[in-house]
Protein backbone atom coordinates (compact mmCIF):
# COMPACT_ATOMS: atom_id res chain seq x y z
CA UNK A 1 0.00 0.00 0.00
CA UNK A 2 2.88 2.35 0.74
CA UNK A 3 3.97 2.36 -2.90
CA UNK A 4 0.44 3.27 -4.00
CA UNK A 5 -0.08 5.98 -1.36
CA UNK A 6 3.42 7.36 -1.65
CA UNK A 7 6.44 7.40 0.62
CA UNK A 8 5.11 10.27 2.73
CA UNK A 9 1.87 8.51 3.69
CA UNK A 10 1.79 8.21 7.48
CA UNK A 11 -0.81 6.48 9.70
CA UNK A 12 -3.18 9.46 9.41
CA UNK A 13 -2.91 9.26 5.61
CA UNK A 14 -3.75 5.53 5.69
CA UNK A 15 -6.63 6.27 8.06
CA UNK A 16 -8.10 8.76 5.56
CA UNK A 17 -7.59 6.40 2.59
CA UNK A 18 -9.41 3.63 4.45
CA UNK A 19 -12.26 5.91 5.51
CA UNK A 20 -12.78 7.34 2.02
CA UNK A 21 -12.72 3.96 0.28
CA UNK A 22 -15.14 2.43 2.79
CA UNK A 23 -17.53 5.38 2.52
CA UNK A 24 -17.87 4.80 -1.22
CA UNK A 25 -18.19 1.03 -0.82
CA UNK A 26 -20.82 1.34 1.94
CA UNK A 27 -22.91 3.78 -0.06
CA UNK A 28 -22.83 1.38 -3.03
CA UNK A 29 -23.86 -1.83 -1.28
CA UNK A 30 -26.05 -0.71 1.63
CA UNK A 31 -29.39 -1.51 -0.09
CA UNK A 32 -28.25 -5.13 -0.48
CA UNK A 33 -27.01 -5.18 3.12
CA UNK A 34 -30.42 -4.02 4.37
CA UNK A 35 -32.20 -6.73 2.37
CA UNK A 36 -29.65 -9.32 3.56
CA UNK A 37 -30.14 -8.38 7.24
CA UNK A 38 -33.90 -8.47 6.90
CA UNK A 39 -33.89 -11.78 5.05
CA UNK A 40 -31.62 -13.38 7.64
CA UNK A 41 -33.73 -12.12 10.53
CA UNK A 42 -36.80 -14.13 9.55
CA UNK A 43 -38.96 -11.06 10.34
CA UNK A 44 -39.59 -10.32 6.67
CA UNK A 45 -40.86 -12.78 4.06
CA UNK A 46 -39.34 -11.99 0.69
CA UNK A 47 -39.39 -14.21 -2.38
CA UNK A 48 -36.26 -12.74 -3.99
CA UNK A 49 -33.72 -9.95 -3.59
CA UNK A 50 -35.37 -7.75 -6.19
CA UNK A 51 -38.82 -8.63 -4.85
CA UNK A 52 -37.60 -7.57 -1.42
CA UNK A 53 -36.34 -4.27 -2.81
CA UNK A 54 -39.61 -3.67 -4.65
CA UNK A 55 -41.68 -4.47 -1.55
CA UNK A 56 -39.47 -2.38 0.73
CA UNK A 57 -39.60 0.64 -1.58
CA UNK A 58 -43.37 0.39 -2.10
CA UNK A 59 -44.21 -0.02 1.61
CA UNK A 60 -41.47 2.05 3.29
CA UNK A 61 -40.02 4.27 0.59
CA UNK A 62 -36.65 4.35 -1.18
CA UNK A 63 -34.86 5.77 1.87
CA UNK A 64 -35.56 2.55 3.77
CA UNK A 65 -32.93 0.81 1.61
CA UNK A 66 -30.43 3.08 3.32
CA UNK A 67 -31.65 2.25 6.84
CA UNK A 68 -28.71 2.33 9.17
CA UNK A 69 -26.52 4.36 6.79
CA UNK A 70 -25.08 6.55 9.54
CA UNK A 71 -24.20 3.69 11.93
CA UNK A 72 -22.88 1.71 8.95
CA UNK A 73 -20.54 4.58 8.17
CA UNK A 74 -19.65 4.96 11.85
CA UNK A 75 -18.73 1.28 11.84
CA UNK A 76 -17.22 0.69 8.40
CA UNK A 77 -15.32 3.89 7.67
CA UNK A 78 -13.44 3.89 10.99
CA UNK A 79 -12.94 0.11 10.73
CA UNK A 80 -11.23 0.45 7.37
CA UNK A 81 -9.26 3.50 8.42
CA UNK A 82 -8.14 2.01 11.74
CA UNK A 83 -7.43 -1.33 10.10
CA UNK A 84 -5.29 0.12 7.32
CA UNK A 85 -3.38 2.47 9.66
CA UNK A 86 -2.64 -0.30 12.18
CA UNK A 87 -1.91 -2.85 9.45
CA UNK A 88 0.74 -0.65 7.87
CA UNK A 89 2.27 0.34 11.25
CA UNK A 90 2.38 -3.24 12.55
CA UNK A 91 3.70 -4.62 9.26
CA UNK A 92 6.44 -2.00 9.13
CA UNK A 93 7.42 -2.53 12.76
CA UNK A 94 7.48 -6.33 12.48
CA UNK A 95 9.42 -6.20 9.21
CA UNK A 96 12.19 -4.02 10.63
CA UNK A 97 12.35 -5.31 14.22
CA UNK A 98 11.14 -8.90 14.37
CA UNK A 99 10.92 -10.64 10.98
CA UNK A 100 13.42 -9.12 8.56
CA UNK A 101 13.79 -12.51 6.81
CA UNK A 102 11.60 -12.45 3.69
CA UNK A 103 10.71 -16.16 4.07
CA UNK A 104 8.36 -15.10 6.89
CA UNK A 105 6.47 -12.64 4.69
CA UNK A 106 3.08 -14.46 4.71
CA UNK A 107 3.24 -14.78 8.51
CA UNK A 108 4.14 -11.11 8.76
CA UNK A 109 1.15 -10.06 6.66
CA UNK A 110 -1.27 -12.43 8.34
CA UNK A 111 -0.12 -11.49 11.84
CA UNK A 112 -0.36 -7.80 10.99
CA UNK A 113 -3.83 -8.36 9.56
CA UNK A 114 -5.10 -10.33 12.56
CA UNK A 115 -3.84 -7.74 15.04
CA UNK A 116 -5.18 -4.79 13.05
CA UNK A 117 -8.52 -6.56 12.52
CA UNK A 118 -8.88 -7.31 16.22
CA UNK A 119 -8.26 -3.69 17.20
CA UNK A 120 -10.52 -2.24 14.52
CA UNK A 121 -13.35 -4.72 15.25
CA UNK A 122 -13.47 -4.00 18.97
CA UNK A 123 -13.50 -0.23 18.45
CA UNK A 124 -16.28 -0.28 15.85
CA UNK A 125 -18.50 -3.12 17.10
CA UNK A 126 -21.05 -0.97 18.99
CA UNK A 127 -22.01 0.66 15.68
CA UNK A 128 -22.51 -2.77 14.14
CA UNK A 129 -25.04 -3.61 16.85
CA UNK A 130 -26.84 -0.28 16.37
CA UNK A 131 -26.84 -0.70 12.57
CA UNK A 132 -28.40 -4.18 12.84
CA UNK A 133 -31.06 -2.91 15.25
CA UNK A 134 -32.00 -0.13 12.80
CA UNK A 135 -32.07 -2.42 9.77
CA UNK A 136 -34.36 -4.93 11.43
CA UNK A 137 -37.23 -2.51 12.00
CA UNK A 138 -39.78 -1.44 9.45
CA UNK A 139 -41.05 1.35 11.76
CA UNK A 140 -39.41 4.54 10.50
CA UNK A 141 -39.95 6.15 13.92
CA UNK A 142 -37.62 3.55 15.47
CA UNK A 143 -34.85 3.76 12.84
CA UNK A 144 -32.86 6.61 14.34
CA UNK A 145 -29.29 6.27 15.53
CA UNK A 146 -29.99 7.73 18.97
CA UNK A 147 -33.29 5.88 19.39
CA UNK A 148 -31.58 2.55 18.68
CA UNK A 149 -28.59 3.37 20.89
CA UNK A 150 -30.93 4.28 23.79
CA UNK A 151 -33.01 1.14 23.28
CA UNK A 152 -29.93 -1.08 23.37
CA UNK A 153 -28.69 0.71 26.52
CA UNK A 154 -32.11 0.48 28.19
CA UNK A 155 -32.54 -3.23 27.43
CA UNK A 156 -28.98 -4.51 27.92
CA UNK A 157 -26.72 -1.78 29.31
CA UNK A 158 -23.19 -1.35 27.97
CA UNK A 159 -22.92 -5.10 27.32
CA UNK A 160 -25.64 -4.74 24.67
CA UNK A 161 -23.26 -2.81 22.43
CA UNK A 162 -20.93 -5.81 22.40
CA UNK A 163 -23.49 -8.53 21.66
CA UNK A 164 -21.95 -10.84 19.07
CA UNK A 165 -18.49 -9.27 19.31
CA UNK A 166 -16.61 -12.60 19.35
CA UNK A 167 -18.14 -13.98 16.11
CA UNK A 168 -17.65 -10.60 14.43
CA UNK A 169 -14.02 -10.41 15.52
CA UNK A 170 -13.39 -13.94 14.30
CA UNK A 171 -15.08 -13.35 10.95
CA UNK A 172 -13.80 -9.84 10.20
CA UNK A 173 -10.30 -10.46 11.50
CA UNK A 174 -9.74 -13.69 9.60
CA UNK A 175 -11.38 -12.33 6.46
CA UNK A 176 -9.32 -9.14 6.36
CA UNK A 177 -6.09 -10.82 7.41
CA UNK A 178 -6.51 -13.45 4.71
CA UNK A 179 -7.42 -10.84 2.07
CA UNK A 180 -4.41 -8.66 2.87
CA UNK A 181 -2.07 -11.65 2.99
CA UNK A 182 -3.26 -12.77 -0.46
CA UNK A 183 -3.01 -9.19 -1.75
CA UNK A 184 0.54 -8.75 -0.43
CA UNK A 185 1.68 -12.14 -1.76
CA UNK A 186 0.13 -11.51 -5.20
CA UNK A 187 1.73 -8.07 -5.29
CA UNK A 188 5.14 -9.60 -4.52
CA UNK A 189 4.71 -12.41 -7.02
CA UNK A 190 3.42 -10.35 -9.93
CA UNK A 191 5.04 -6.98 -9.34
CA UNK A 192 8.07 -7.85 -7.21
CA UNK A 193 7.09 -5.37 -4.49
CA UNK A 194 7.52 -6.23 -0.81
CA UNK A 195 6.83 -2.86 0.80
Amino acid sequence: MQEVAGPDCNPACFLMIGIASRFIASLSVLPFTVIKARSESGLFKYSSVFGAMRTTISTEGFRSLYSGFVPTLLRDAPFSGIYLAFYEMIKSSLRTRVLPDSSWTPALHFGSGVTAGLLASVVTHPFDVIKTQIQLTSDSQKRGLFYSARTIWKNNGAAGYFAGVIPRIARRTLMTATSWTVYEQAKMRFFGSNK
